[in-house]
């Protein structure tokens, strides 16, 4: 392996655990209640990220209400989305 770009570093932060941050329409719902096993976290609810927003209105904010890493922020952007708190995720 040869590393061609050493003057713009990127990080890739690569949690285990057995949150699903997927809804498949055919998945039963109790498959999206996992817990983040590493770090003692779980799963928040839509109701729980609005609620973040809501206070905090600034997504790093919101992340940091959450106890969210920025790893989390795709999850959260679509919750906001779906509801029309933020434009579309594209």
């Amino acid at each position: 392996m040869k590393i061609y770009n050493t003057n713009d570093p990127f990080v890739i932060n690569w949690d285990l655990n057995s949150l699903c941050t997927y809804n498949c329409s055919y998945c039963p719902s109790f498959l999206h209640l996992g817990n983040n096993f590493i770090y003692g976290k779980r799963k928040r609810t839509d109701e729980e990220i609005i609620n973040a927003f809501k206070k905090c209105d600034s997504m790093s904010a919101t992340l940091k209400e959450l106890d969210y890493n920025w790893g989390s922020v795709g999850t959260v952007r679509k919750v906001l989305a779906k509801y029309k708190f933020i434009a579309p995720v594209t």
